[in-house]
């Protein structure tokens, strides 16, 4: 069995748009499917314009009874890859990503590509980076879900934001990985957890947060139970999520003053470019009965669910200051979800 997405696909017409407006370069950068009588097929940018060309449709006006675009990028970061099928060993693979659909080419030939390995040594030192402004809500009702490749948990419209020099993210979901996909100074920790945020112009930034194995995590203490009902469901094919109810992300909302960023890219297909990553330099900690929750819900060939690192191709990542790596061992208070990048 193959990872990838556990949920269907949105009614269609959750995803049809004006598309008599718009331009060659937005077609380049989406994904055009059409729907026939009984049939959805999806084609890549480039498909649409050779068929074009060849005059078999045209470009620049499009039935828009016929034509449904679909915002890739946006159906990942959602838990679902326009539901084709990809994992993390075999045929499946990350080294085959690329290959398994054409929306998916950046994950092969993409020159900006996460996750990476951050050498401390390497990276530039900014003093005009500012701290990143966590401006999230007193309240939000969530839902723990099994993206089939990882567990996560989704927010509604108001869950908050993200402030970055200026421009703000809105957040919209929170997801796992172990082991953890970045890695720095060659050490790869047991977890990383990557906060999401969408801008008003489809740009993307994350919040990772590593985890060494240690205490447990706070936060995971507080979804155990609902972990292990999502794992069950999952097991009995029951269900895909589990309403978490309210959960008060405004004990999340910090000031972090000390990262390492760059730019890159989502660490799952398409794997987009568009993506400004901010880790933060302190290392949190986690249970290996936290972790093996994690896992419990994904089928087996996504039990290890870290995209191995890709090369740097020239990209510089910036520190707000020398970093070292700083665990925190002590216990943190049950009620504290996610406390601040650096004590």
């Amino acid at each position: 069995m193959f990872c990838g997405p556990a949920t269907v696909l949105p009614p269609l017409s959750q995803y049809i748009k004006d598309v008599f407006t718009l331009k060659h370069s937005d077609l380049l950068k989406r994904t055009i499917s059409w729907a026939t009588a009984d049939t959805v097929k999806v084609v890549s940018a480039s498909n649409i314009l050779s068929m074009a060309a060849a005059g078999g449709i045209s470009v620049w006006i499009i039935n828009v009874c016929a034509v449904v675009l679909l915002l890739n990028v946006f159906a990942t970061a959602s838990g679902d890859a326009l539901g084709v099928k990809f994992g993390y060993t075999g045929p499946v693979g990350p080294n085959r990503w690329g290959s398994l659909s054409p929306t998916f080419s950046a994950c092969s030939s993409g020159k900006s590509q996460s996750p990476i390995n951050i050498v401390s040594d390497n990276c530039a030192v900014n003093k005009k980076l500012k701290p990143l402004i966590m401006q999230y809500n007193h309240t939000e009702v969530a839902t723990l879900v099994d993206n089939g490749f990882n567990v996560g948990i989704k927010y509604g419209d108001n869950a908050g934001s993200l402030i970055v020099d200026g421009k703000t993210y809105n957040f919209k979901q929170m997801h796992w990985h172990s082991p953890s996909e970045h890695i720095i100074d060659g050490t790869q920790y047991a977890a990383e957890l990557h906060l999401v945020h969408f801008a008003d112009d489809n740009t993307i930034a994350v919040l990772a947060i590593l985890f060494h194995l240690g205490h447990p995590d706070p936060l995971m203490t507080k979804l155990q139970n609902k972990l292990n009902e999502l794992a069950r469901d999952v097991a009995t094919q029951k269900e895909t999520q589990v309403q978490l109810g309210t959960i008060d992300t405004h004990e999340i909302r910090k000031h972090s003053h000390k990262y390492y960023t760059y730019t890159g890219s989502l660490t799952t297909p398409p794997c987009s470019e568009i993506v400004s990553w901010y880790i933060l330099g302190k290392v949190r900690s986690i249970s290996r009965e936290q972790v093996e929750a994690l896992r419990a819900p994904l089928v087996s060939t996504c039990k290890r669910n870290a995209r191995p690192v890709q090369p740097l191709n020239g990209r510089q990542i910036q520190m707000t200051q020398k970093l070292k790596i700083i665990y925190e061992y002590a216990l943190l208070e049950l009620g504290e979800y996610i406390s601040s990048a650096i004590a």
